[in-house]
């Protein structure tokens, strides 16, 4: 199971035009789209497997709590399929 892969927690999502990505700046603020306001998404290798709520940490730092997992064969499929 030594297999590398990429782990990446989405917060949302959102369409912009490249005139707006191109004006933005420090302090600019991004609306994003999400399902379900209170839930990440947890997704290797760019398929889902999970969904996670954020939390903060004793220590202050943010962190994400899984709520729910797709099922074995779903992640599993996610894993090995190729687009």
């Amino acid at each position: 199971m030594d297999m590398p892969l990429t782990v990446r927690l989405v917060l949302g999502r959102c369409d912009m035009e490249i005139g707006s990505i191109l004006n933005l700046g420090q302090g600019s603020v991004i609306q994003l789209e999400a399902p379900n306001q209170s839930q990440l998404e947890l997704l290797v290798n760019e398929r889902p497997i999970a969904t996670a709520e954020a939390v903060t940490k004793e220590n202050g730092l943010l962190a994400a709590r899984i709520v729910e997992v797709n099922s074995l064969e779903d992640r599993f499929m996610g894993l090995t399929q190729k687009d």
